[in-house]
């Protein structure tokens, strides 16, 4: 993006749950697509191990399909190319930057500290630019990440939750992704625990929120995004020593929402609720 059309303000970040829809509606990718009019799209494959060129053809195929002229492999191998003036000032022209799955932590180990991090910064705090990222992509968003955790039951106590420091696009939540697929609810409410100052936000596979000046978010999908609230907790065992207990949590709060609906980060409130008078009076 040349000087002549850089905006002046902050971007836009798309966070995908995983998998999106790439042979039907298409909402999610063609949100990007629309996003990258003017400018070009720059496919990030950096989480990837052993994907690269596979998870590049299916991108830019889809993203060509979409009306996208200018679809660039941003193909980041290591901290020595995230130093690399030509992969840096590919940012300079793009509008769009799209992070592919695989492993977040190859995402933050490879990007934190180096010019390109710090470059990526400026792209969406001050050129107006779009960041997405899809699975992997997804976790990386926030300034605490969810690395991993098991799925599929209930929290015990004992069960490694692993969280490094992510990207820190987004400020004083945790994202996990493919979370009813995976049946992750049990994992983001751990974390929550540990974290209550921070809003858990877990989304579905083909579901992204859009989110706008880290002020609120809007759904977009076929699935549900669900927001766990910790904030208001009176009581968890999370710090309890006997390893084998199931984790108990009392007064967390969860929201679900569905393509459209929107959520104040900063009033920690879906909007409707925002605007809508309690059904019950108290007394």
């Amino acid at each position: 993006m040349n000087e002549s059309t850089r905006s002046g303000r902050q971007g836009t970040l798309l966070i995908i749950g995983g998998h999106e829809d790439k042979k039907g509606e298409r909402l999610i990718l063609k949100e990007l697509a629309q996003r990258a009019r003017g400018g070009s799209l720059l496919v990030a494959t950096l989480a990837s191990h052993n994907r690269v060129d596979e998870l590049w053809d299916i991108y830019s195929r889809q993203f060509r399909e979409l009306g996208v002229d200018d679809v660039v492999h941003f193909h980041i191998d290591g901290r020595a190319q995230a130093n690399a003036a030509e992969n840096v000032t590919l940012l300079d022209r793009a509008r769009v930057v799209f992070f592919t799955g695989g492993d977040q932590l190859k995402i933050t180990s490879d990007l934190a500290g180096t010019e390109l991090c710090e470059r990526l910064l400026r792209f969406y705090r001050e050129d107006g630019g779009t960041i997405a990222g899809t699975s992997a992509g997804a976790a990386v968003m926030p300034e605490t990440m969810l690395v991993s955790g098991r799925g599929g039951e209930s929290h015990r106590i004992g069960d490694r939750l692993s969280m490094s420091p992510g990207l820190g696009k987004i400020k004083g939540v945790i994202v996990d992704q493919h979370f009813a697929e995976r049946g992750r609810l049990g994992r983001l409410l751990a974390a929550v625990a540990q974290n209550p100052s921070a809003l858990g936000i877990g989304i579905d596979e083909d579901t992204a929120i859009l989110v706008e000046g880290n002020d609120e978010f809007r759904v977009i999908g076929d699935g549900a995004v669900y927001v766990l609230d910790g904030q208001g907790i009176t009581y968890t065992n999370v710090a309890d020593r006997a390893r084998e207990t199931t984790l108990a949590v009392s007064n967390m709060r969860l929201h679900a929402l569905s393509h459209g609906h929107a959520f104040n980060l900063q009033q920690r409130v879906p909007l409707e609720a925002a605007s809508t008078s309690p059904l019950l009076e108290p007394n």
